[in-house]
């Protein structure tokens, strides 16, 4: 192989590694991006969960006062 062939090659393989490098790192932004939008998915739903036990419990409560207090009228 005569010397400039050598040179190219290497010129090649330099400017591979460089797109090879850059497209690892648009891998791992999009990675760390994916990974941020899951911690806020599962605080979102942590907060809604908060919220609906907020909401259910003095239901149930309400029902339950009501079922058995008029269970216990009847009773009477």
């Amino acid at each position: 192989m005569n010397e400039d062939r050598v040179v190219e090659l290497l010129t090649e393989i330099r400017d591979l590694q460089r797109t090879h490098l850059e497209r690892y790192q648009e891998a791992l932004d999009n990675q760390a991006e994916s990974i941020a939008a899951q911690k806020g998915a599962i605080e979102y739903q942590r907060t809604m969960a908060k919220r609906l036990a907020l909401l259910i419990i003095p239901l149930v409560v309400i029902f339950l006062v009501l079922a058995f207090g008029t269970m216990f009228g009847a009773l009477r």
